[in-house]
């Protein structure tokens, strides 16, 4: 009780309380800033993450570990066509729930894909699919990221880069083919999930 009487604004009796009902959002629920959010928390992680797999695993004693100098970050705006096709076909399919694929989407990808092909669309479905039932289909699936990625990612540098220990940071789109030996970093790149490169 004497936190209740401490509450700001709180009702005169108490049993006024429990008649209170749910607070109202301010605005609708909105996917495309939930989805914002998520990417620039994801790849704040991600970047610390990539930077880790640098490090040796056993540091010498008294040898004081390097920092890499640069860090460029590389923008996908449209999947591989693998990928894509992959996504266009589980699209076609309902999902319940609780987000879970409903339908035989094995025998569609056995008929869309040639025996290699399938190998590698089927491991990316399962990375998918899995994705859904944590962040939902339409963000999981999605063919496109809903927004400028590199335009959110340099307007919030001071967010994504917060004691970051690698001191030049360049962001850049897949296909930027002025750095070095990046080919293979810049074709990982995907729609949402931007690729890390430290030279």
């Amino acid at each position: 009780m004497p936190a209740y009487r401490k509450c700001r604004n709180a009702p005169e009796k108490p049993d006024e309380l429990s008649k209170a009902g749910w607070p109202t959002p301010s605005r609708p629920f909105d996917l495309v800033e939930r989805t914002k959010y998520n990417f620039l928390k994801n790849m704040k992680s991600n970047i610390h993450l990539a930077l880790d797999k640098t490090k040796p695993k056993k540091a010498k004693k008294g040898v004081e570990e390097k920092v890499p100098e640069n860090c460029a970050l590389f923008i996908a705006t449209e999947f591989p066509e693998l990928q894509r096709k992959a996504l266009e076909i589980l699209r076609r399919f309902e999902f319940d729930a609780s987000n879970k694929i409903q339908g035989d989407y094995v025998t569609a990808f056995k008929e869309a894909f040639d025996k290699k092909q399938n190998g590698l669309a089927m491991k990316f479905a399962s990375f998918v699919l899995k994705e859904a039932e944590v962040i939902g289909k339409e963000e999981a699936l999605a063919l496109v990221s809903p927004f400028d990625e590199k335009e959110l990612l340099e307007r919030n540098r001071a967010f994504v880069f917060e004691n970051f220990p690698v001191k030049n940071r360049v962001i850049k789109m897949k296909t930027d083919t002025d750095i070095e030996k990046s080919e293979t970093v810049r074709e990982s790149a995907e729609p949402g999930k931007p690729a890390t490169m430290f030279f």
